[in-house]
């Protein structure tokens, strides 16, 4: 059995393995409460692209329908629409900017959803830009000579 001095002595180092330990287990405790609140993020961060995506190409059905009396439609192949997603893409990863900006960089507030949205409809445009742009502007001022 120990003496009461020796008790006394053994104290400090005691409390300060006991700090460590409970340090230790507050930190795993933060890290499980991140990973269980965060579970269901998959779903959330599709919202915002998928909401995007529903509302632009329901305004551009609904206007081509209304201006054109054709049925068929596609999106992909119109610069215009292109832009506009990738515009609407841009002001949602922008503000997405922001939020991790204001959790002090964490992780979890990223939206991988919508930056890949992003990236989808940033590659092509890209590409128009530098690429097709110039050359559809050389065959339309073609096509006016052509014409005179």
């Amino acid at each position: 059995m120990l003496t009461q001095e020796e008790l006394d002595d053994l104290h400090p180092i005691i409390n300060v393995q006991y700090n460590i330990v409970t340090k230790m287990t507050q930190k795993i405790e933060d890290i499980e409460t991140a990973f269980s609140t965060n579970r269901d993020t998959a779903m959330e961060m599709s919202i915002t692209p998928a909401s995007i995506e529903i509302i632009l190409r329901m305004y551009i059905m609904i206007r081509h329908f209304v201006e054109n009396d054709d049925i068929v439609f596609m999106v992909g192949g119109n610069p215009k629409y292109r832009s506009m997603l990738l515009s609407s893409h841009s002001i949602a990863c922008a503000a997405n900017v922001g939020k991790v900006y204001l959790r002090q960089g964490n992780p979890l507030a990223v939206n991988y959803a919508e930056w890949l949205a992003l990236i989808r409809y940033l590659i092509p445009s890209v590409k128009y830009w530098l690429f097709d742009r110039a050359e559809l502007e050389l065959k339309h001022l073609e096509s006016i000579n052509d014409d005179i």
